[in-house]
C-alpha cells in the first residue's frame, strides 16, 4: 500500500491506526450485532484512495460463512453490497482463546481477496498489484468482558 502510495482511511466507527498501518474498531453490543440469518454485523469500514484520487469504501459489512461482504462505492458511485473477502474460520482456531490486549481473541484470522474485490483494487490502484486469494487483511479481536 504505501509503495504504490494507497491512503487507508477508516469510515467511522472505523480508525486509522497510528502510521495508517491499519484499521481499528472497537466491537461490542452498542457498535456491532449478530444476526442469525445475515451474520456478524460491522458498520462502518475501509476507503482506500490512490494516488490517482481513486476510491474504493467498503462499509457496512457482514461476516457471514462463506465470507465477507459489504457496500461497495467506487469513486462515490455505489455498487450494492458485494463480497469483498473470503476466509476460513479454521485458520483462525488455533489463536481462538489468545490472551492479548487486556482480553482474549484471535490473533490470525485471515481475509483474502475474491475475484471482484480483487479487480477492483487493482483498478483503483492502477496497476495489477493483488491476485484473487491473497490476504489483504487479519482480524485480531480482543473480547473483553465487563462484571
Amino acid at each position: 500500500m504505501n509503495d504504490n502510495e494507497i491512503a487507508v482511511e477508516g469510515i467511522t466507527p472505523f480508525e486509522a491506526k497510528p502510521g495508517k498501518t491499519g484499521l481499528y474498531l472497537p466491537i461490542g453490543s452498542h457498535t456491532n450485532y449478530i444476526d442469525a440469518c445475515q451474520g456478524v454485523y460491522y458498520p462502518g469500514g475501509p476507503r482506500l484512495i490512490s494516488k490517482t484520487g481513486n476510491s474504493v469504501a467498503v462499509e457496512n459489512i457482514w461476516l457471514r460463512m462463506d465470507g465477507a461482504y459489504g457496500l461497495v462505492t467506487i469513486n462515490g458511485v455505489p455498487q450494492g453490497e458485494r463480497m469483498v473477502a473470503t476466509y476460513n474460520v479454521g485458520e483462525m482456531m488455533p489463536t481462538l482463546m489468545t490472551p492479548h490486549g487486556g482480553g482474549i481473541g484471535p490473533t490470525y484470522w485471515p481475509f483474502r481477496f475474491t475475484p471482484y474485490f480483487a479487480q477492483v483494487f487493482n483498478d483503483t490502484a492502477g496497476a495489477n498489484l493483488v491476485q484473487p486469494g491473497e490476504v489483504f487483511a487479519n482480524l485480531d479481536a480482543v473480547g473483553k468482558f465487563a462484571p
